[in-house]
């Protein structure tokens, strides 16, 4: 744990950065700018352990302190210690998680549901203070202080994986592109080429999989919609070899077998007016120097474009995986960074850019890596057993957007994945999300059983 109080008193008030400034612009009543885990167990909570792992958790993680002050038309984190953390306690039966209300209260909450012999916990959180795995440090934090507080006392318990320390003045630095960096300098002479390829983007409409003429209103009552599956042991080998055959990254094949899928919805949208399926990937620029980083918002956007007929190209994963290795191994990730950093000088024009109408992406989509599966606990059945509660799956998701009403996401768990889709129940009723992951599961399922593939 760390806990500095003198480190405290130099950093704050701190700035928003200008990638926390364009979340919070981008965030409404109708459209709240939020990230969820789900969390779902087998067996009861203890209250009292559950309770004492956010508060040391709090302790932990500095950020989990801070509000927004909006004062003197600047927008700045200030720590704020007058108010008891956001727990809120419920029945296993509710549904509902109401937005956060950042002009008041914490942006984030924590909510535990429990049952006669299962327990259900979200962890909510405005993405101006974190990206997914900042909040997945949160998440991974808590249950490694709550299987402490459980197993304490007990000889053959078996300890998580010990905390590393905290270097709260990496927080300065959470907004810091590395511009001067040997890694960046010796391709930056290819920053033109990525510059070109944004312009590209600015000019083409992608397409939207669902119509909005039968738009529903919104309700907070059914908030946040989120249906997942698994990818079993088996169909995840089977994805590997193929990743193998083609010599590609097997997120490769998430994202293209994803833009497949999209085409497939997006083709049956009488609306539909371009032929450009379009993906927008979350990005984190993290290295080896932030691993002592607070939980924080250190994520840029990188879109993916493919076409119907791009599909049936022999190379088309090879392409593809060749984009985003470009993309990540020259950098060009931070030109986006860039273009919010000079719009940050310009709030008004910021606030203009996120509240445009026009369709950011057909969907987004987010790796979150193996959030829960190399922490030390405990495994039974492929279910971590954290303190007295049994794992028996989870899901990490992102916002929904206008005319972007679903936001995949996919995580490693010991042999197998889960994906997981937060989907916007105006556009999508439950009936029709529960195809969409349908129809991504089985063309996963069948890319991994094909008897060969190979595009060298």
């Amino acid at each position: 744990m760390n806990n500095n109080g003198n480190q405290t008193d130099e950093l704050f008030p701190m700035p928003l950065s200008s990638m926390e400034m364009l979340h919070l612009f981008d965030s409404s009543d109708e459209f709240p700018n939020e990230i969820f885990g789900r969390l779902r167990f087998r067996g009861k909570l203890d209250r009292e352990a559950a309770i004492e792992a956010v508060q040391l958790t709090i302790k932990r993680q500095l950020i989990l302190r801070v509000k927004i002050d909006q004062s003197k038309k600047q927008f700045n984190w200030r720590l704020d210690d007058s108010d008891d953390p956001p727990i809120v306690f419920q029945d296993i039966a509710e549904t509902t998680i109401p937005p956060l209300d950042l002009n008041l209260g914490f942006p984030w909450r924590v909510i535990f549901r429990t049952g006669d012999d299962e327990t259900e916990i979200w962890f909510q959180a405005a993405h101006a203070l974190f990206d997914g795995l900042g909040a997945i440090q949160l998440i991974t934090n808590w249950s490694n202080f709550y299987h402490q507080q459980i197993s304490q006392g007990l000889q053959s318990s078996k300890k998580p994986k010990r905390l590393h320390r905290l270097d709260y003045a990496l927080l300065t630095k959470r907004n810091c592109l590395g511009l001067l960096r040997r890694s960046y300098l010796i391709n930056l002479w290819k920053q033109p080429i990525g510059l070109l390829g944004a312009l590209k983007f600015i000019n083409r409409r992608p397409a939207q999989a669902f119509s909005e003429t039968s738009a529903r209103p919104w309700n907070n009552e059914t908030q946040p919609c989120v249906v997942s599956r698994w990818i079993d042991a088996g169909t995840t080998l089977g994805l590997n070899d193929q990743a193998k055959n083609l010599s590609v990254r097997l997120n490769s094949i998430f994202v293209g077998q994803l833009m497949k899928t999209l085409e497939t919805f997006a083709s049956q949208n009488p609306d539909r007016d371009s032929e450009w399926i379009r993906v927008v990937h979350p990005m984190s620029f993290r290295t080896m120097a932030d691993r002592k980083m607070p939980a924080c918002n250190r994520t840029t956007i990188v879109q993916i474009d493919r076409r119907k007929d791009d599909f049936d190209n022999e190379w088309f994963f090879k392409l593809l995986d060749r984009e985003i290795a470009v993309i990540h191994n020259w950098e060009l990730c931070k030109l986006f960074l860039l273009a919010i950093r000079a719009m940050s000088m310009f709030p008004r024009m910021m606030k203009r850019s996120v509240d445009s109408d026009k369709c950011r992406g057909t969907a987004v989509y987010a790796n979150l890596g193996e959030p829960m599966g190399r922490l030390g606990f405990p495994v039974e059945n492929e279910e971590l057993k954290i303190g007295d509660l049994n794992l028996k799956d989870f899901d990490f998701v992102g916002p929904v957007r206008s005319k972007t009403p679903v936001n995949f996401s996919i995580q490693k768990h010991l042999t197998r994945y889960r994906i997981s889709l937060h989907f916007d129940a105006r556009l999508l009723d439950r009936a029709q999300a529960d195809q969409l992951m349908d129809c991504y599961q089985t063309s996963l399922t069948q890319f991994a059983n094909f008897p060969q593939l190979d595009e060298a």
